[in-house]
């Protein structure tokens, strides 16, 4: 009798386009388990392995709203369209565009820069966060003086720190400075190296005899903010 109720169940299962399931109670789903049909059409409990989904290839475009990425919580910020966010040390070898690349005024930090940072050289004799300094042939960053051609007229940086390679030294970029500004320049008004103080900027051109004058860039915002620049050129005065 079993043995013919198994064949009406055979034959009605093959022969129904749809196969209803009844009064089934709530449970917990087997761990990486899943129903479907074999080859015969006939309902079937496989196992998938973690290796079995990495494998699949993913065509549909859609948003991640959730999730765990390497056990870590996927914060919103990382979801959000167009938006990218690196929070480590990144290293692109292939052609890069960026069309645009915002720069903002900086914080109340000495040192703080937004713009091209070079990690390199020694470091001065005393590496202090904000000041200006020129590399020498040496490899090694010296203050910076107007009264003193072989200190004003080579690259120029801005220490990020107490160390070059640590901290780096910002080459370009919006700043802030160690020292206060002399001569009180408004906004927006041209910063020149100093020659009174050394690895400062002034509002005032330099007129001593034999004195470097170069603009490094233009007063940004409060304080000791500025647009750092260097220009590539300088003058020295004879009077």
């Amino acid at each position: 009798m079993k043995w013919i109720g198994q064949h009406i169940v055979d034959f009605i299962a093959r022969f129904r386009s749809d196969v209803y399931l009844e009064n089934i109670a709530d449970g917990t789903v087997d761990s990486d388990k899943f129903l479907g049909l074999d080859s015969n059409n006939k309902i079937v409990k496989e196992a998938v392995s973690k290796a079995d989904i990495n494998a699949l290839d993913i065509t549909e475009v859609g948003t991640i709203d959730s999730g765990m990425w390497q056990g870590t919580a996927i914060a919103s910020a990382y979801l959000d369209a167009d938006t990218v966010h690196l929070s480590v040390d990144q290293e692109i070898t292939s052609k890069t565009q960026i069309n645009k690349r915002k720069f903002s005024t900086v914080g109340a930090s000495t040192g703080d820069c937004e713009g091209d940072i070079i990690y390199l050289g020694t470091d001065a004799t005393s590496h202090v966060a904000g000041n200006i300094y020129t590399l020498n042939d040496s490899n090694q960053w010296v203050i910076t003086d107007a009264d003193v051609t072989a200190t004003s007229i080579g690259l120029l940086a801005i220490a990020m720190g107490t160390s070059a390679i640590g901290d780096g030294m910002c080459v370009r970029g919006m700043a802030n400075l160690n020292t206060t500004f002399a001569d009180s320049p408004a906004n927006g008004a041209i910063l020149y190296l100093d020659g009174a103080t050394p690895g400062a900027a002034t509002g005032t051109a330099p007129t001593g005899n034999g004195d470097t004058v170069r603009v490094l860039g233009y007063k940004v915002g409060s304080g000791t903010r500025m647009w750092f620049n260097p220009d590539n050129t300088f003058v020295e005065v004879t009077a």
